[in-house]
């Protein structure tokens, strides 16, 4: 059956003007003047044995719009201008790789090893080939 939820107090539920009983209370929908199916007892049928919002089983569908950023290759035109063609993920992996130095950077002044970012930058700027495998 289906109706529509006006009201829910301590295991009893308001639907379309007549008042049932609530075996699981815990399950009942959040909020009211919401339409719900539910089902009753054979043998009771002012007592709700299950009950759920009537638009849950269907999932009401969402639209998803895919997000464009741009490519990378786009990004990575730059290193283009030298002839040579850089692969998207090889644009990917050395920004992270550079993330990783600049992350890297930051930790090693926080510990007082370095007086400023740049300079721990400079120091451990020559891992950027030894990670990026080049």
């Amino acid at each position: 059956m289906e109706g529509i939820l006006k009201e829910s107090n301590n295991g009893l539920v308001l639907i379309d003007s007549k008042w049932y009983k609530v075996l699981k209370p815990e399950y009942l929908p959040k909020g009211t003047d919401i339409k719900v199916s539910f089902s009753t007892l054979e043998n009771d049928p002012a007592t709700i044995k299950f009950i759920k919002e009537a638009g849950a089983e269907t999932g009401a569908k969402k639209t998803y719009a895919k997000k464009t950023y741009g490519s990378v290759a786009k990004e990575a035109a730059p290193a283009a201008a030298t002839n040579t063609k850089v692969a998207p993920e090889d644009a990917r992996n050395t920004s992270i790789v550079r993330q990783v130095i600049f992350k890297g950077a930051i930790e090693l002044v926080c510990a007082g090893k370095f007086p400023t970012v740049e300079a721990a930058m400079a120091a451990i700027k020559s891992m950027e080939t030894y990670l990026t495998g080049k």
